[in-house]
């Protein structure tokens, strides 16, 4: 199948905290049933798994499709992509957390900047902006070079977004999700 186009599946879970084989078997459930309904994909084989550093793998009779998965609270997220790669982030915008301390241990110093010239209303939006896109990012790069979080800041978000699409963010209710995908 050649298709550039990026698949989002969201379900919400009756348990907040379904435990991680639980959750291995819903995400494989869930993409099954969208592959073969939805998609009307004709396949013999579909495996689901993860690597040593906990990234999602898929692959359709033994042929690697992008994927990337994001949970918060009952709500999860599968980003399913078959000719390019693919990252996904979601966050809880209700999140009452200390954000410069956060940036300040995980941001560059342009962008801890950047959050401490907004009025505390607007740092926790422009915070998970950041925090999600970055986030999306690492989980596209952790095949090739795997930066720290910190070492990833703006300038070089948009010097990589010359071979990735950064144009995705969804807010959905109270939740901000961000999708990157790796351009052709």
């Amino acid at each position: 199948m050649t298709d550039q186009t990026v698949y989002l599946l969201h379900f919400k879970a009756k348990d907040k905290l379904l435990d991680s084989k639980k959750r291995q078997d819903l995400y494989s459930k869930v993409i099954y049933f969208f592959l073969r309904k939805r998609l009307n994909l004709d396949f013999k084989k579909i495996d689901l798994y993860k690597d040593k550093n906990r990234k999602p793998f898929l692959t359709i009779d033994d042929k690697p499709v992008s994927c990337s998965i994001s949970h918060c609270n009952s709500h999860y997220f599968i980003g399913i992509c078959f000719d390019q790669k693919i990252g996904i982030d979601i966050e809880d915008l209700d999140q009452k957390r200390n954000y410069l301390k956060i940036a300040k241990k995980y941001f560059s110093a342009s962008e801890y900047k950047l959050l401490q010239e907004v009025s505390k209303e607007k740092q926790s939006s422009r915070f998970f902006l950041l925090w999600t896109a970055k986030e999306s990012l690492l989980k596209i790069l952790s095949n090739d070079y795997l930066p720290r979080s910190k070492d990833l800041f703006l300038d070089q978000l948009e010097l990589l977004s010359r071979n990735r699409d950064l144009s995705y963010f969804l807010y959905l209710d109270k939740y901000l999700l961000s999708v990157v995908r790796q351009k052709k």
